[in-house]
């Protein structure tokens, strides 16, 4: 194995006696909630419409910084400021650094926009931190990938019944009205909805490898519905990202498992047939692919590269695409472009070179950190869940050639905390043991290194 730098440890002045079992207990205490409250609010952003209206907003930005503020408690309680070398650390910070470089210095062409969009931000920078900080034990990983592989398995339930029931309402209440919505689950547009769900199916499947038994069996049940909602809910952005998870997969197995390499690239070969029938033969694919707003898409695209070829450096600032876009489109519609349907285009439109060379360095974090846990042929339980997590960020980013899926506040809330927990470095957790020497009546310790 490759050798890792130990974590940063900063260390504040001594208390005047050795941490007491009470200030352990409280630390502890902590720990819990901020786990279980990153999963609450991962949890709460789908279910409120994918977090995209004012008052879910509101909520995750406020339970985002209460999360943090226990995280800075838990570091006063046990008096060291202590890091996981995580590789997106740093990238994260820089690019929250240039969207409040544009901001002050007045470079974004839209200061509102900016500053409004930027507040989004907070719960995913909250997150990343508490991900590469929580999730460097393997016990807590294992225990969100299971309660994540079950609360995508409910509302995947949901949405096929939803679906089947043939309202035009969200949870059969809330009515939808804009004229571009196309409703699916929780969520408004069906492309968002087999975003989140492109993250979770891979997560479902990663706990079934690491059950035996019925709950195998329920595991791999509930990934094999999350994954034919995605079919049902004919998003073509979400069928190619459940096709390249698959591929990543087999391909990942297919370098380590030579018994089974020719079943591999059989089914490699069955999901590629079975994706391109999915687009040519069924019909409201077919009607979807005929839609006027999907003939404007390549136009959007063009339009955007002129956009970001106007100011190729640090782009229009952080949140401005729509703002700016009139004046550079090259069709006549009444509807409103809120975003340019790729977010790789968006990114570069709206934060230029800049901001899309820290993007660049962030996934290479991500994508070296994780591959290295998946190698790891001495840690299984690991391997698999880092590839759970490294499938889910490759599928979005794949559909994030199609939509704006990072755009949606709960999407990219789960996006990055998944890139976090597939980046930092699992610890080892170190027990003190004791034991009589045989030739002495005292007790002797003696350390012992383990998995956490």
């Amino acid at each position: 194995m490759s050798s890792r730098r130990s974590p940063l440890v900063i260390d504040m002045p001594p208390a005047t006696e050795s941490v007491s079992i009470a200030i352990k207990e409280r630390a502890a205490w902590l720990d819990e909630v901020m786990f279980y409250g990153a999963i609450g609010l991962l949890m709460f952003g789908p279910l409120a419409f994918g977090a995209t209206q004012a008052w879910s907003q509101f909520v995750q930005r406020t339970v985002a910084l209460v999360l943090f503020a226990m995280w800075v408690a838990r570091q006063f309680l046990q008096r060291t400021i202590e890091l996981a070398d995580n590789p997106v650390y740093a990238p994260a910070a820089v690019f929250a650094g240039l969207v409040t470089l544009q901001f002050v210095i007045g470079s974004t062409s839209y200061r509102y926009a900016t500053l409004e969009q930027a507040l989004n931000l907070i719960p995913c920078g909250v997150l990343i931190l508490l991900a590469g900080e929580l999730f460097a034990r393997r016990s807590r990983l294992r225990q969100a990938v299971t309660a994540m592989a079950l609360f995508g398995f409910a509302v995947a339930l949901f949405a096929i019944v939803q679906d089947f029931s043939n309202t035009h309402s969200i949870y059969w209440l809330v009515k939808v009205t804009a004229v571009s919505a196309d409703l699916y689950g929780p969520y408004a547009n069906h492309n968002h909805y087999a975003g989140l769900m492109e993250m979770l199916v891979p997560l479902a499947a990663s706990a079934a490898f690491l059950e035996r038994g019925g709950k195998r069996a329920l595991f791999l049940f509930a990934s094999a519905i999350m994954a034919l909602s995605i079919v049902l809910s004919r998003s073509r952005g979400g069928i190619l990202g459940l096709a390249v998870a698959v591929v990543l997969v087999c391909a990942v197995l297919y370098r380590g498992n030579r018994q089974h390499r020719a079943a591999l690239a059989l089914l490699v070969i069955s999901v590629v047939i079975a994706v391109v029938a999915l687009f040519l033969a069924n019909d409201k694919i077919l009607q979807h692919l005929s839609d006027t707003q999907d003939k404007f898409r390549l136009a959007i695209y063009g339009d955007s590269v002129r956009m970001w070829l106007h100011r190729p450096w640090f782009g229009f600032g952080w949140g401005t695409f729509s703002t700016v876009y009139p004046g550079f489109r090259s069709f006549y519609t009444n509807l409103f472009v809120n975003h340019a349907h790729n977010d790789y285009l968006e990114l570069l439109v709206e934060m230029g070179i800049a901001g899309a060379s820290v993007a660049a360095w962030f996934l290479f974090g991500v994508f070296r950190g994780g591959f290295r846990k998946v190698l790891d042929r001495k840690d299984y339980e690991g391997s698999v869940l880092a590839l759970g997590a490294l499938t889910g960020i490759t599928a979005l980013l794949s559909h994030s050639m199609l939509d704006f899926n990072l755009h949606i506040p709960a999407n990219a809330a789960l996006f990055f905390v998944l890139c976090s927990a597939a980046a930092t470095p699992f610890r080892r957790r170190v027990r003190q043991l004791q034991f009589i020497h045989p030739e002495e009546d005292e007790v002797q310790p003696i350390t012992v290194e383990g998995r956490a």
